[in-house]
């Protein structure tokens, strides 16, 4: 189905040959394409905002080990930038991507009066991070940081959705286990 562009081009250069110039009525079968066209890219642009709103806190996630693992110049950070981790210092870099919030986290609750119920931005993280937590011990969806061929292409990440399919990942679980995972995430996968 053509774009609002498209239909309003075609209209344009349709209408443009008539003697006179008119309004289009609005029972026509061009105001019908025009509407048809206008619904679609609408109805095109929300569902791309919905997706690119799901797939964010992934592309975060995956963004957050990419900075840690190519450029870091971090003490904290167990490894050289660019090399292979083994599974411990994998685990160490999961265990400081779920304390990312802990800061904002123990701020808002030293902010608010003692017996008070916690605001929605604190009730949010804390969700957020119990969520975590649960994925943490069935299989934490991670890029595979062991394998130095997909440490490259993650560094090649432009930072979209559709680019990390060439990118391997694992799920690793908090005692150590370490299984093969799919691109997108697919429950336990």
């Amino acid at each position: 189905m053509p774009s609002l562009t498209k239909v309003q081009k075609s209209i344009t250069k349709k209408r443009s040959h008539a003697s006179k110039p008119s309004a289009l009525h609005a029972k026509s079968r061009d105001a019908h394409r025009l509407q048809r066209a206008s619904d679609r890219d609408a109805r095109l642009s929300r569902l791309a905002h919905a997706r690119s709103k799901q797939h964010a806190p992934l592309v975060a996630r995956i963004n957050f080990f990419r900075t840690l693992i190519i450029s870091s110049t971090d003490p904290t950070v167990p490894h050289t930038p660019g090399a292979p981790l083994d599974v411990s210092s994998t685990q160490a870099l999961i265990t400081r991507f779920l304390s990312r919030h802990d800061a904002e986290t123990a701020e808002l609750k030293a902010s608010r009066r003692p017996g008070r119920a916690g605001s929605a931005r604190e009730e949010a993280l804390r969700g957020e991070r119990e969520r975590e937590e649960r994925e943490y011990e069935s299989g934490f969806w991670v890029p595979d940081l062991g394998d130095a061929e997909n440490i490259v292409m993650l560094a090649a990440w432009t930072g979209d959705w559709v680019g990390l399919n060439r990118v391997k990942f694992v799920r690793v679980k908090r005692d150590g286990g370490v299984a093969a995972s799919s691109f997108p995430p697919k429950g336990l996968s």
